[in-house]
């Protein structure tokens, strides 16, 4: 019945919202009959059946969910909108407003009519209760919206019995408006559906009810006020055609209405005369069935007394202790094993707490908890084995295996406990366990892989650590044939060496075999050492196989074998490039005196400038193995390496030409390095040309700048990066790639390639040298046919940018000055002095820094303009002669020369980046040009 009422209050709110659009239809292409059902009788207001339309969706949400919170806040704020139209338009026929509510609904309206379309009042005043009712709707007090719907129910049905009757005061109230026909209709449906919305709640549980009352209701009220509207319309029906008077239409009014009830009554008497036939049957049927049950409850305890005997039996001879207690932890039965197993007598232990044999730790927590289950009814511990602690009458503790029932007799719980000793299988338990953990935790611990296997070749058991090295977990790998970690290209050959390893087993330590190849979940190979040990278990011979990725300690193999090539390739070719700069610096420079000696139409000049051609490609050739073997002399400066791309761009896209396209993407977040910037230039620009190499058809190259972090991970890659932030360099062409062997061999001086009348081969290498004299590091990644990238890493200092001044230009003006020219090497020192005294210039020599500095304490009187000197030199350095001097003489000015050595790395950080450098092999100009320059130069 329930489901029925909730039934006609969803159709009822269906039913409001369709008749609701129905009008606004009506308004909208102007069908009056949806307006007003007879053009003599009132229409329905857009502003009415949008309320009605609100009314009867708020209706509809609240019967679809009572639970959830949004829908009710919705469904309310329809609500409120209803309950708002209702209480605006009160105001407005009471004070004599206007808030132009139904001006705004009817488009097109005319502004200067008081009333355009105006609700009545009566209908303003139901959507009044409307809303009321329904935003008390889900209130815990279901009679407040109840009480509403009924107002809304006899308000509504005045108006429809005005029209009924034809009574127009009922509802025409107002001379502009009245309440339409179809409105009264709505309300008095929207009445009913709001009233029969909580049927089992308010004054609706005794419509609702099941008994002989809500039948009655149900049976009654729809027909009695029907009936009587009917019974009263006809003789006024009668009346107004002429029929009969007022008297006759009374009489025959009266004659109806008590055939009308007489019937009801006669029909009202009959239900409940067969109700009551009805029960008394019912009643009959139940003794006979109660006589029917007392015979079989009869029989059931005859056959329950003789099961109990059979259970005391069983309990009485149960090897476990089986106890019983009521709700209060009293005792209540003790069989037994309880005797035996705690020590107590039966009949001593009737009556007592169960907290006796408890452990005095547990027993509060044993007393809360009986509590809870007397107050809640619900405990975790019934239907569940527990391990728990027993204590005998002696006072000893020992570990107890508990199974806990519960029933209910007379609304009395109580519990039934079945306890057995595990204190032996605790004992064996914990030895096995400790085993056990002894076992795992070395497995666990093992840095190797561990994998036992069987001699089906069936993994049994892994630890974490094959679970990181193979990619697998340890569900995929039990169970599975040990195959599965081996590479497909080794498979068929495994099952023979396993089958021969089981028939005789032996220890093969690590390392002891050869080098293996593995194979990790996502197909990639990887190579391994591993060694076996078998031992014997209840399930037969088992081997543990310890695996090792020695794939770093390879890299780092082939890292440290490349790493002491290069570095001997690189000490051979910086001590060759040495000796050769110096010769280079004699052959030089006194081929370039001649030649500024000789005419130009002179055959022999011919001879001299051909040797000079000669001696500038061997200096190149020099310069590049000094920059490989990190032997170049550097004038490091703080500078952004963004700036150094851009003044490079004009320059770089000539040597690139036209078919390819270069693309920058610089950070402007990039840190400054301190590095020399005229030998990044020339990685930059000799990494541009290779690319430009590699896309001989064309393509693009970007050069992109950013900040990185690198850490321990690339360091562990690396190991000659020191972590820490570096400015990254990439330069990505989209050639021909590299194969593996070009890759092997790339940063290798003298490979190369490509034609080798088009280059030597020193490029890379030299580009290799510089990125690492400045403290940074070169990598590349490289897939044939997809380009290659090149990654420059050097390391960001906290410092602002600053400039170098540029070497001076060499000059003819000559001077009169007193230099003191050190140089170890005779040949040089003879052609430095030669070249300054043809300047005009007062010169000393000496072969070594010793030699310089006990000549200059020597003549205190001589007054030293210039020290010029060798940086690296036996006995005394350059840098540490001329910090002496200067304690000297301190106005002196100093210009170091140098083809740079072996240890010269050291002396030239300590150099002030200001000063004269002259590198061989130099020019006589240009030896003369810094030595002009310096002598000149205020300080």
């Amino acid at each position: 019945m329930v489901l029925r009422f909730k039934a006609v209050s969803k159709s009822a709110s269906l039913m409001v919202m369709g008749s609701g659009i129905l009008v606004l239809i009506g308004w909208f292409f102007d069908v009056e009959f949806l307006k007003s059902i007879l053009p003599i009788w009132a229409t329905m207001k857009v502003n009415a059946a949008m309320g009605f339309i609100f009314a009867g969706l708020s209706l509809f949400l609240q019967q679809e969910s009572s639970s959830r919170t949004h829908i009710q806040w919705a469904a309310k704020i329809l609500a409120a909108f209803v309950l708002t139209l209702g209480a605006l338009t009160l105001m407005e026929y009471l004070f004599g407003l206007n808030f132009g509510i139904d001006q705004a609904l009817i488009v097109g309206s005319d502004k200067d009519i008081s009333y355009p379309g105006r609700m009545a009042p009566a209908t303003a005043f139901n959507f009044l209760l409307t809303g009321a009712s329904l935003i008390f709707f889900q209130s815990k007090r279901a009679v407040i919206h109840q009480m509403f719907a009924l107002l809304l129910f006899c308000s509504s049905w005045v108006a429809v019995i005005g029209y009924f009757y034809g009574v127009e005061s009922l509802y025409h109230l107002t001379p502009y408006v009245s309440v339409a026909f179809h409105t009264a209709i709505n309300f008095f449906i929207l009445s009913l559906g709001i009233f029969f919305g909580r049927p089992s709640d308010g004054l609706m549980t005794r419509l609702s009810a099941d008994g002989l009352g809500g039948i009655m209701l149900r049976r009654l009220l729809p027909w009695i006020p029907c009936l009587i509207v009917i019974l009263g319309w006809l003789p006024l029906m009668g009346q107004r055609a002429g029929y009969y008077d007022t008297n006759f239409g009374i009489a025959i009014l009266t004659l109806m209405c008590s055939a009308v009830i007489s019937v009801l009554v006669w029909r009202s008497a009959t239900l409940i005369s067969t109700l009551d036939s009805k029960r008394w049957e019912a009643e009959q049927e139940l003794i006979s069935v109660n006589q029917e049950l007392e015979k079989k409850i009869e029989e059931r305890t005859k056959e329950f007394s003789k099961l109990n005997e059979e259970f005391r039996a069983v309990v009485e001879t149960a090897q476990d202790a089986i106890i019983s207690a009521d709700q209060t932890g009293i005792i209540r039965y003790w069989n037994p094993q309880a005797e035996k197993l705690f020590g107590h007598a039966a009949k001593k232990m009737m009556g007592q707490p169960l907290t006796v044999i408890m452990p005095e730790r547990f027993r509060n927590a044993h007393s809360e908890g009986i509590k809870r289950i007397t107050t809640t009814g619900i405990s975790k511990l019934i239907g569940q084995t527990l391990e728990l602690v027993g204590l005998r009458k002696d006072g000893v503790e020992f570990p107890i295996d508990l199974s806990l029932a519960s029933w209910t007799i007379d609304q009395k719980r109580f519990f039934t406990a079945i306890i057995r000793d595990i204190s032996e299988r605790k004992q064996a338990d914990e030895i096995i366990r400790n085993e056990e953990e002894k076992f795992r935790s070395l497995l666990e611990s093992a840095p190797d892989a561990m994998v036992i296997v069987d001699q089906k070749g069936d993994i049994t058991l892994v630890n974490s650590q094959t679970e990181q090295l193979f990619g697998y977990s340890r569900q995929e790998l039990l169970g599975q044939k040990v195959e599965i970690l081996i590479p497909e290209r080794f498979r068929h050959h495994h099952p023979q060496h396993r089958t021969s390893f089981f028939v005789e087993p032996h220890t093969r330590p690590m390392g002891a075999g050869m080098e293996l190849w593995a194979l990790r979940k996502d197909g990639s190979e990887f190579q391994v050492e591993i060694s076996l040990s078998p031992f014997e278990s209840a399930d037969g011979t088992l081997v543990t196989a310890a695996i090792r990725d020695i794939t770093d300690r390879k890299r780092l193999e082939a890292q440290y074998l490349q790493s002491q090539k290069m570095e001997s390739v690189g000490k051979l070719a910086g001590g060759i490039a040495h000796d050769f700069n110096n010769l280079l610096t004699v052959i030089n420079g006194y081929a370039e005196m001649r030649v500024q000696t000789l005419a130009q139409n002179d055959a022999i000049r011919n001879d001299f400038e051909e040797i000079l051609k000669a001696g500038k490609r061997a200096q190149s050739l020099t310069t590049q193995l000094l920059g490989f073997s990190r032997r170049q002399m550097m004038r490091p400066m703080i500078v952004n390496l963004n700036e150094v791309i851009i003044n490079l761009d004009k320059m770089v896209k000539r040597l690139i030409g036209e078919t390819i396209t270069i693309e920058s993407q610089l950070s402007p977040e990039l840190g400054t390095v301190k590095v020399d910037e005229h030998q990044i230039e020339q990685v930059l620009i000799n990494l541009l040309v290779n690319a430009r190499d590699a896309m001989p058809q064309g393509g693009k190259i970007t050069v992109k700048t950013e900040n990185v972090v690198l850490d321990g991970k690339f360091q562990a890659q690396f190991p000659d990066v020191e972590p820490g932030e570096y400015a990254l360099i990439s330069i990505t062409d989209t050639g021909i790639g590299m194969e593996e062997e070009t890759k092997r061999h790339i940063f290798e001086p003298f490979y190369t390639t490509i034609d080798k009348a088009k280059g030597s081969g020193l490029g890379l290498a030299t580009s290799f040298g510089v990125i690492k004299q400045n403290k940074g590091h070169i990598s590349f990644s490289s897939v044939l046919g997809q380009g290659t990238t090149f990654h420059l890493h050097l390391p960001i200092v906290r410092e602002k940018v600053s400039r170098v001044a540029e070497d001076v230009a060499p000059v003819t003006q000559k001077g009169s000055e007193t230099i003191l020219i050190v140089e170890d090497e005779p040949l040089v020192r003879e052609l430095a002095v030669r070249i300054l005294k043809t300047q005009g210039y007062r010169i000393f020599e000496a072969a070594n820094g010793s030699d310089a500095l006990k000549f200059v304490e020597s003549h205190p009187d001589t007054e030293f303009h210039l020290l010029l000197t060798d940086v690296i030199m036996p006995v005394m350095g350059g840098k540490e002669l001329a910090d002496q001097v200067k304690k000297i003489r301190p106005v002196i000015k100093i210009v170091f020369m140098s083809g740079y050595t072996d240890s010269a790395i050291d002396q030239q950080e300590k150099l002030d980046p200001n000063i004269h450098f002259v590198q061989k092999p130099f020019a006589p100009m240009d030896l003369a040009g810094h030595v002009r320059s310096a002598l000149d130069k205020n300080s």
